[in-house]
């Protein structure tokens, strides 16, 4: 980042757009510093067919947790796996 600041400062002593005031630099340097936050979970629903009962499955980093409900049937249960993973291992 302390690259590109200073490259955009240059620009700006030839002419070229404007200079990057100082409050700005530091808060940009501090920003490139921290550990770049964690990904979102994110939640899908996977059914056998539209209306019906499925699995919930969320991914968080490299990790996936499925949720259903105990009362599917084993069919049912079969068909959502077979959604799930048609879904993220096809």
């Amino acid at each position: 980042e302390a690259q590109a600041i200073g490259v955009q400062q240059n620009a700006a002593r030839n002419g070229a757009g404007s200079f990057v005031d100082a409050a700005a630099v530091m808060q940009r340097l501090v920003r490139a510093g921290r550990p770049a936050s964690p990904a979102a979970s994110q939640t899908e629903l996977h059914s056998p067919g539209p209306g019906e009962r499925g699995i919930s499955a969320k991914t968080h980093a490299r990790t996936i947790t499925l949720k259903f409900d105990a009362d599917l049937d084993r069919e049912q249960l079969e068909k959502c796996f077979a959604a799930f993973l048609n879904a993220h291992f096809s």
